[in-house]
């Protein structure tokens, strides 16, 4: 029978993850935090991964679940669902004017650079210093959402340290999540996959 346990790891494995962090880390572009609500990332832990990778320094990427989302301060991104937003600022955030406030709110309460909002079939909305953008979905059929998330956070990190601009890296990574979503399990992006639908796009 399948089984979890996903209560917070206890101090040993803490120290071992932070140790082989560290060891590998001066290798690495940047850090993806990707909380599963789990019991590894304890608000402990995600601080200690934050501070060791700005002692680098590497920029840190995060995709939060409710229990630590506030402990994801001061990073470069911050990437919740519209529900875990809605959940972490105790609010309904059904229209576009309260989506707006909670979104610039957010971003300033985590003291992060940005905060990308996925919204389902409507896209995601991306909040940084300029404000407020839309970015429409780019599926052209929605089969499976699953690894949607991953992909976001994973092609926009990739995007913007290769020199992509906030707008242009949402781009990109909203191309990913929507080729994604159109077919069914966990698949996989390949630089070809993504240019040849970016392409079918703009045909």
């Amino acid at each position: 029978t399948d089984w979890e346990d996903t209560s917070p790891v206890d101090d040993e494995i803490q120290k071992a993850l932070i140790s082989r962090v560290r060891t590998h880390l001066k290798s690495c572009d940047a850090l993806i935090l990707e909380d599963y609500d789990k019991g590894l990332l304890t608000k402990r832990l995600i601080k200690r991964l934050i501070d060791t990778s700005k002692a680098v320094p590497i920029p840190v990427y995060a995709d939060p679940k409710i229990d630590n989302f506030f402990s994801y301060k001061k990073v470069v991104l911050v990437k919740p669902n519209l529900e875990e937003a809605a959940q972490a600022m105790g609010t309904d955030l059904s229209s576009e004017e309260s989506l707006e406030q909670a979104g610039s709110a957010l971003r300033e309460k985590l003291m992060c650079e940005m905060v990308l909002l996925t919204r389902g079939e409507l896209g995601m909305s991306l909040f940084d210093q300029s404000g407020h953008r839309l970015i429409p979905t780019k599926a052209r059929g929605v089969h499976d959402v699953s690894g949607a998330g991953d992909t976001v956070i994973s092609t926009f990190c990739l995007a913007h340290l290769s020199g992509a601009s906030a707008v242009e890296a949402a781009e990109v990574a909203n191309f990913a999540a929507g080729r994604v979503c159109e077919e069914a399990g966990v698949v996989p992006i390949t630089r070809e996959t993504l240019h040849e639908i970016i392409i079918d796009h703009h045909s």
